[in-house]
């Protein structure tokens, strides 16, 4: 199995392979391989990935970033279009129309 960090993106493959006799001479031979592409979601930090294998099944964890929760914000808008703007709707100042 192999794990590729490309950026953002996580490259994943494998290949498996059994080769079962019947006793009688003959044999079949079989070959499984896969390969899947999955996008880390933001907040996370792809330097931190780690990957372990358990019980046939691949764990990839990576700690959270910290983000600051930030509240919302009005944003000014500058200008002289946006004083006309506030003039035709009779907008004192900068206060928010809501």
């Amino acid at each position: 199995m192999c794990i590729k960090q490309v950026g953002r993106t996580l490259h994943v493959c494998g290949k498996t392979e059994k080769r079962e006799e019947d006793g009688e001479g003959s044999y079949s031979h079989r070959v499984q391989e896969f390969r899947r592409e999955f996008l880390l979601p933001e907040g996370v930090n792809p330097e931190a990935l780690s990957c372990s294998l358990a019980e046939g099944k691949l764990f990839i964890q990576t700690p959270k970033t910290q983000q600051s929760e930030k509240p919302d914000r009005l944003l000014t808008i500058d200008g002289s279009q946006a004083d006309e703007m506030r003039e035709r709707l009779g907008i004192v100042g900068s206060s928010p129309i809501w």
